[in-house]
């Protein structure tokens, strides 16, 4: 899921501090609860509201066997033109 934008959580965090209520914000920038209450808790705690960077991640299924495949798809690479040419001579 996409962080949302810097401008969206300078709107929600100002209008907040004029006192719109958490609802009424999340409803007014169709965002969840959760969201706006989630960037209020981190303004407060570090001051900021640029979103976290991610971390993590699931690791690609085919990493360990990377190496041989890629060789195995280099031995039997044919361009267009090689393709053609062999599927004329087994006409």
């Amino acid at each position: 899921m996409r962080a949302s934008s810097l401008d969206l959580r300078e709107r929600i965090i100002k209008d907040h501090e004029e006192g719109v209520s958490v609802r009424k914000l999340a409803k007014q920038f169709k965002v969840s609860c959760g969201m706006v209450w989630n960037l209020i808790k981190l303004q407060r705690e570090t001051g900021e509201i640029t979103p976290k960077v991610p971390t993590g991640g699931k690791p690609r299924q085919l990493a360990r066997q990377e190496k041989a495949l890629s060789s195995t798809v280099k031995q039997y690479r044919f361009t267009c033109h090689e393709r053609s040419l062999q599927i004329a001579a087994w006409q």
